[in-house]
């Protein structure tokens, strides 16, 4: 359950609950809130907790601890947005948000024994350089072409289109497809 303007939203899954189905590691995180236009709604990156969560989350830090400036990851997940979904909008503070993100100390990685998975630090530098890596490897490869923003009420997530003929719509069928299929229902329905 997630809060919004003050109430308890059960809809709006918490970062303990986000779905992840973004394709990438940069889409994955710009999916931390929802979106209209390029304003942020429901958001998850609450502090730096919760960007551990997501972090461990997604198989990048065996803890939930990280030491960093969350004002950080907002102004690159704001500056990603913009690239990945508009790019006709984005901006050269943009660029140097980006550069900025990938010039972070390089904080020793760790391998973890037995299960051969590298995992940083838990200072946030590393994360940061690792979602920056992220969009510049979707940014500069064919992968760019196929991001698409999806159309839901109140979601607006990124994901990556893999589906074999290039017309997937949806960020999950299982959520904002079916509720749009639901609401034409319903107003189909009325009107007939």
């Amino acid at each position: 359950m997630m809060v919004r303007n003050g109430a308890i939203d059960p809809a709006v899954p918490s970062m303990d609950e986000i779905a992840f189905f973004g394709g990438r590691l940069c889409l994955d995180f710009v999916n931390t809130a929802n979106w209209v236009d390029h304003e942020a709604l429901d958001e998850r990156l609450t502090g730096m907790e919760a960007l551990a969560i997501w972090a461990f989350r997604q198989g990048l830090s065996e803890t939930t601890a990280l030491a960093g400036r969350l004002d950080d990851f907002l102004a690159l997940r704001q500056a990603l947005r913009r690239f990945l979904a508009t790019p006709a909008l984005s901006q050269d503070a943009d660029l140097a948000c980006l550069n900025r993100a990938r010039a972070q100390a390089r904080a020793p990685m760790i391998w973890r024994q037995g299960s051969g998975t590298l995992v940083g630090s838990p200072g946030a530098g590393w994360l940061l350089r690792a979602i920056a890596d992220s969009a510049v490897e979707v940014l500069l490869t064919s992968a760019r072409e196929r991001v698409k923003v999806c159309p839901g009420q109140r979601c607006g997530w990124l994901f990556l289109d893999e589906s074999p003929n290039g017309r997937r719509r949806w960020c999950s069928m299982a959520t904002c497809g079916n509720r749009a299929k639901a609401r034409r229902h319903y107003g189909q329905r009325r009107r007939g």
